[in-house]
């Protein structure tokens, strides 16, 4: 506007003044009722502008308040997300991780929705959907990467370690929890720290490599009570029995289940206290206690059953078919629990169907003379003849055919480590011979499982 300052209105009414040769009075008379006419102007104008920036300041801050208030509700729904998962309740949880996401994204709250995709990873893990969750995990990480959170980052690498380490490769797992470990140093998470030394534990125990297991679950437990994570301390305990389970250790491995059952009944963590029970009832199982063994499996089988847990409760009934067919054969059978997506085996195999494999792919005739006295140098023998003859990675070899013999190499490395416990082979053909019958039955599991859901809903 062009009267709005002062000085330069005062100007041009007094150069026309002079010009239309006013008198002194008369001028100021006229200067005056302008200037005040001016000011009038000036005042309405700065009034206009002042309302309008005041109903723009309070939008604003009705804005802020309700992405505010949206921002506590998201956090609300995650956390009673996280409370329901760690009660094993997956529908609520999967429900609260995915309204608090909706919120995230409409607010633009980058971090929260990060946060809400790794807890729908974390409920997929949970039901054993890997592809969902890693495919969920890659996501969260990527968002995490592109607000620079470090901590985020370390966590879902870690993640992505855990879905390894479930779909049993090893490799892959124990490479994701060092890379997660210096992140979780870097930012000071003593938390995450804890949490990827014990998984490397894990990695070791499943390796049999019992000594870095032990060194590592043992690194790990002050950690989780630095913080007083009770669940990682349980955590802690159970893997130290699986060590002591492993070499034969069983008092020692008993009292280990026995001090982290109340800390998983503590936090009301199912699936820990669930395989506590069944570790416990194993012991029982290679003590000849076939009562106590039955009564601790039926105990699992239901916990089991409450968290969804298909593999848990694979595992039970196998056990329980064990006692309930010839209870003598399976006193010394191997451990398939805790250990993540265990192998399903078939422990009813005769000894003849086993050293005719070995004869055709050994092609020695005194393999086959040995039986049912089959020494374990031969069964090494032929053990090492089906390592090399496999070939299970060659991609014109037939489905079916592939399944077979990679459940036979297993079936001769499961009867070695049986008799030698320090037996241990790490070849490329052995972890693809686990790949490829953990596949099997995973997808077997699944179809079983659409099956159910699909009569159910029919």
């Amino acid at each position: 506007m062009l009267f709005r300052k002062g000085k330069p209105a005062a100007s041009v009414i007094s150069r026309e003044l002079s010009a239309s040769h006013s008198g002194v009075k008369n001028g100021t008379i006229e200067i005056d009722f302008l200037a005040e006419n001016h000011r009038e102007s000036d005042s309405e104008d700065m009034s206009r502008d002042m309302k309008s920036g005041s109903r723009r300041a309070k939008d604003a801050s009705a804005n802020a308040e309700a992405t505010s208030e949206k921002e506590e509700r998201a956090r609300a729904l995650f956390t009673s997300g996280q409370e329901a998962l760690r009660h094993s309740d997956h529908v609520a949880a999967r429900q609260a991780y995915n309204d608090a996401l909706a919120l995230c994204r409409e607010v633009g709250f980058v971090l929260g929705e990060a946060d809400c995709i790794a807890g729908l990873g974390d409920v997929e893990l949970r039901c054993s959907d890997h592809d969902a969750a890693r495919q969920a995990y890659n996501k969260a990480l990527a968002l995490f990467r592109q607000v620079g959170s470090v901590h985020g980052e370390a966590n879902c690498i870690g993640r992505l370690g855990d879905v390894d380490l479930w779909c049993d490769d090893d490799h892959a797992a124990r490479q994701a929890y060092e890379r997660a470990l210096p992140l979780c140093r870097e930012v000071g998470d003593v938390h995450g720290e804890a949490n990827c030394i014990g998984r490397l534990g894990e990695v070791a125990c499943r390796r049999s490599d019992y000594e870095a297991a032990r060194q590592a679950y043992n690194d790990a437990l002050p950690l989780y009570r630095q913080v007083t994570h009770v669940l990682g301390e349980a955590d802690c305990i159970a893997g130290l029995g699986d060590v002591a389970l492993g070499r034969s250790d069983y008092e020692a491995a008993r009292q280990a289940y026995n001090d982290a059952l109340p800390l998983y009944r503590q936090v009301t963590h199912v699936l820990g206290e669930a395989n506590c029970i069944f570790g416990i009832g194993e012991i029982d199982l290679r003590c000849s206690d076939y009562g106590a063994a039955r009564k601790g499996f039926e105990r699992a089988l239901r916990l089991y059953r409450r968290v969804g847990n298909i593999l848990g409760q694979n595992n039970c009934h196998m056990r329980l078919d064990d006692l309930r067919k010839n209870p003598e054969t399976t006193a010394f059978m191997p451990v398939v629990i805790p250990l993540p997506f265990p192998i399903i085996h078939d422990y009813y195999i005769r000894m003849g169907d086993l050293l005719n494999n070995a004869v055709k792919a050994a092609k020695a005739e005194a393999v086959k003379r040995a039986a049912p006295n089959l020494s374990s140098v031969r069964l090494a023998a032929a053990y090492e003849v089906l390592v090399r003859d496999s070939d299970l990675r060659n991609p014109e070899m037939p489905q079916t055919e592939r399944l077979r013999r990679a459940r036979n190499l297993l079936r001769t490395y499961n009867r070695l480590r049986k008799r030698d416990r320090n037996f241990h082979d790490a070849s490329d053909q052995l972890k693809a011979a686990r790949s490829i019958v953990n596949q099997h039955q995973y997808q077997r599991r699944k179809s079983i499982a659409a099956a159910a859901a699909a009569r159910l809903a029919g």
